[in-house]
């Protein structure tokens, strides 16, 4: 999506579900308002949930997904479905950018 997108706590100035470039980056910061406030850069890493056949399925998964890192994953029992969700928060970056409309990070920051 290219243009501005209104959430609750603010304006999303670029949102993607792949990889970025440095000139997307930088053209979503120049088309930031210059009203008071803080731009943040997030990076928010994958969910993925999986829909199990059963209770030992979903625990041979979850033996994978925490020997791989995604120590957030769990474990979800419904009534008629078990599901997975696989997770991490170790990738994440909320970093702030712009503060009243300035760049408080180098361009090479996003390099």
């Amino acid at each position: 999506r290219g243009g501005a997108k209104r959430s609750k706590g603010g304006t999303w100035l670029l949102c993607k579900h792949a990889a970025v470039t440095v000139q997307e980056v930088s053209e979503a910061l120049a088309r930031a308002p210059s009203t008071p406030g803080v731009a943040f850069f997030k990076h928010e890493p994958f969910i993925l949930h999986v829909q199990c056949r059963d209770l030992e399925a979903a625990r041979k998964l979850m033996e994978v997904a925490l020997a791989a890192g995604f120590r957030e994953s769990g474990i979800s029992l419904g009534k008629r479905h078990v599901i997975v969700g696989v997770r991490t928060s170790a990738l994440k970056i909320d970093a702030p950018v712009l503060e009243d409309g300035k760049l408080i990070a180098d361009e090479s920051y996003f390099a």
